[in-house]
């Protein structure tokens, strides 16, 4: 399974529309390009780490910059929201490291956590994303401008990468075998192979034993 298709997976099960999932997935992809480690990319060079070394440092529970700051205060987006601001950052911690017992870089808690916080502090926006039928731009521009509020609101490019992505996981679904159709052709066929055999043998038999 991708990232791409796992993410997916994990907005649905958590309540969100198919158009819903879309929109998260296009900010999503316009934050961290799907990548659950990324570390916002000024600071690889500010810490002079790369995201799966920092992503160790936060599991390890160890600081992350040369002035001792950790994960939670030292003011680097991260994940597949880049959450950046520390309440967040603390948030997305302790739900990982302490009750998930997981890696910080998991995707499904990720997407998990992203619902706890629209369930809990965007209850407005969290209600239309469980929509159907609502329009995939705007759904991308609320999510952009109420959840992520970059410092620019790029919201046509991520919209372009929200029909990207549909288009991708599209293209996967066409590309996974049908339900066994050709298969169980097949099957039928080795089926009468074997009782034509069988009753070659049987009528055999039958000759020897007059």
């Amino acid at each position: 399974m991708t990232a791409l298709e796992q993410i997916y997976e994990a907005l649905i099960a958590e309540g969100m529309s198919h158009t819903g999932a879309l929109a998260m997935i296009g900010n999503m992809d316009g934050e961290s390009c799907l990548y659950s480690n990324n570390l916002q990319d000024s600071y690889n060079r500010t810490f002079g780490l790369t995201d799966a070394e920092y992503t160790e440092r936060v599991n390890a529970g160890r600081a992350t910059t040369q002035t001792g700051k950790h994960f939670e205060d030292d003011g680097a987006g991260y994940g597949l929201c880049q959450w950046t601001y520390a309440p967040r950052k603390q948030g997305l911690y302790k739900v990982a490291r302490e009750q998930w017992g997981v890696s910080i870089d998991d995707v499904t808690m990720q997407c998990w956590y992203a619902c706890y916080e629209l369930r809990t502090d965007y209850g407005g926006l969290w209600e239309y994303l469980r929509t159907d039928k609502i329009d995939l731009y705007n759904a991308v521009s609320r999510v952009c401008k109420e959840f992520e509020r970059p410092a620019v609101n790029n919201i046509d490019h991520r919209y372009k990468c929200a029909q990207r992505r549909a288009a991708e996981l599209t293209e996967l679904e066409n590309a996974r075998p049908t339900p066994n159709a050709l298969a169980t052709v097949d099957n039928l066929t080795a089926v009468h192979d074997l009782i034509t055999h069988a009753a070659a043998l049987l009528s055999d038999a039958a000759k020897l034993c007059k």
